[in-house]
């Protein structure tokens, strides 16, 4: 039996350094979900749509907008909703906008014909006090008041664009603690593979690392674990069989030398050609007098770790004796029954 302590033998037998790292990564999970998410506002893009769709010129058409030809202008009409969410952890503050910039969003190669509408919002204050108007041909301007967070308002416009290129909505004004916002496509419209992959602000992408990697390293702890099981698994029936066939054996085992034969088989992984090799080298005195003397000339650390190993030198210790004075000598009696035991092994493995 081993003198070893109970932690040190829990430290061979459990991988703590992996669970070091998963322990470290639930934290840095936790951490991310408890501290409070900062302040952001998303502009997603709910639903966008052609006034007319008109696929092929037809003869004697003309649709007229404002006394434009807008067809033979090659010009379009579209109607855009977009909502402004506060998808932020905290309320948007007035004073948290920039003051010298006017804040809403910017439709570059269009004109927009109508003052937008407020569709709707789930905030009462914002349906009272909040402001969408036209202050330049391609610029709505949004009143800077407070948005709580969760809350959010839409708003419907109506814009003239080229029929070749559909107009790029960008976000104009600073909002304090809120970097690059941009306008989302809307949810129903296809993102390309690339696109999906890092879809998200730095936070879900951090996120997504995180569980990615937990997700991998848990799949090779598996496969790894799952080959180890069969290993040992497949080990265990050849040594049973092994020990089946030994039982046979006459005269019978005693109870000592049939574990120093699992204890031998162990050490040989089940293999009785490299039990074979250990016991041919046992019975070469200057194979066991190097082993003997690489064990007298170790120091106390590297014995403690042959004897923790169940070796001396590079002889396994079932083979060798101890003698009195702390030195070793062959075990002829185990040897012979082992190499007795072996040959029977052998002859009665191909029947």
């Amino acid at each position: 039996m081993s003198d070893e302590p109970w932690y040190l033998k829990w430290e061979h037998r459990w991988p703590w350094a992996i669970l070091g790292v998963f322990i470290a990564i639930a934290g840095i999970l936790i951490t991310l979900y408890l501290v409070p998410k900062p302040a952001d506002i998303s502009y997603q893009i709910m639903s966008e749509s052609n006034v007319l769709d008109v696929h092929e010129p037809v003869k004697d058409l003309k649709i007229y907008f404002k006394n434009k030809d807008i067809q033979e202008k090659k010009l379009n009409l579209r109607i855009y909703s977009i909502r402004i969410f506060n998808t932020g952890g905290t309320d948007i503050l007035e004073s948290q906008f920039d003051s010298r910039n006017p804040w809403g969003l910017e439709f570059s190669k269009s004109e927009i014909v109508e003052s937008p509408r407020i569709m709707d919002s789930n905030s009462q204050y914002l349906k009272d006090n909040i402001e969408a108007k036209l202050s330049a041909p391609n610029f709505i301007e949004f009143r800077k008041i407070i948005i709580e967070k969760g809350k959010y308002f839409t708003i419907e416009v109506l814009v003239l664009h080229p029929t070749d290129s559909l107009p790029n909505i960008t976000v104009r004004g600073k909002i304090a603690g809120i970097e690059n916002p941009v306008v989302k496509l809307p949810e129903n419209q296809e993102l390309s593979f690339v696109s999906k992959i890092f879809y998200g602000n730095w936070t879900v992408q951090v996120i997504r690392f995180l569980i990615f990697f937990i997700l991998v390293i848990i799949s090779f702890l598996l496969i790894a674990f799952t080959g180890d099981r069969v290993q040992k698994y497949k080990k265990w029936r050849i040594r049973n069989r092994i020990l089946a066939i030994a039982d046979k054996f006459i005269p019978p085992l005693d109870v000592a030398s049939r574990k120093v034969l699992q204890s031998i088989l162990r050490k040989t992984g089940d293999n009785i050609a490299n039990l074979k090799i250990f016991l041919t080298g046992a019975s070469n005195d200057i194979n066991i007098k190097q082993s003997i003397d690489m064990y007298a000339n170790s120091s106390e650390v590297r014995k403690k770790r042959m004897i923790k190993r169940g070796f001396i030198g590079n002889t396994p210790s079932e083979l060798l004796i101890e003698r009195k004075d702390g030195t070793y000598e062959v075990n002829v009696k185990i040897v012979t029954l082992l190499s007795n035991l072996v040959k029977f092994i052998e002859d009665n493995s191909k029947e």
